[in-house]
């Protein structure tokens, strides 16, 4: 209760919003292999507006988080579209200050889940990449809405 008085609850609302998004885009990754833009567009533009609301000195921030985030999946080879606009949405949601411990933590998680997902199918196969993604996000967000150091960079 002393948590809700000082205004806590007010700002989880949202991010639970956020969090329940990113869960539906990892189940549906994992199952499909896709990561729909019914649901990782409304992400990207609700956090841009989360952030315009909020904090409106930060939006420009948040925006080249979004950019800097899809264009550095885009072109890279095996990496679906869909990463690259999951990993905007988290530039958009975090800022461009927390996008290098996003891709790092992302980055690590994928690497072992690809190895746990290959340890079971015993062949060489896509995995998806969008539930690491997700974790990732939620780690990082999580720990800010908690009052926890924001990077792990520098």
């Amino acid at each position: 209760m002393a948590i809700a008085v000082k205004g806590f609850l007010p700002d989880v609302i949202p991010l639970l919003v956020f969090a329940y998004g990113l869960t539906a885009a990892a189940i549906v990754d994992h199952e499909h292999m896709i990561l729909p833009d019914s649901i990782v567009q409304p992400l990207l533009w609700s956090g841009l507006i989360y952030v315009a609301v909020t904090a409106p000195r930060d939006l420009q921030w948040h925006v080249l988080g979004a950019a800097v985030g899809y264009c550095l999946l885009r072109w890279l080879p095996r990496v679906g579209e869909g990463d690259a606009k999951l990993c905007a949405t988290a530039g958009a949601w975090l800022g461009l200050t927390a996008l290098p411990t996003f891709l790092m933590i992302s980055g690590g998680l994928g690497v072992a889940s690809a190895l746990i997902y290959f340890w079971f199918r015993r062949k060489s196969s896509a995995c998806p990449f969008g539930p690491p993604m997700v974790l990732a996000a939620l780690v990082i967000m999580t720990s800010e809405t908690l009052g926890l150091p924001p990077s792990i960079v520098g």
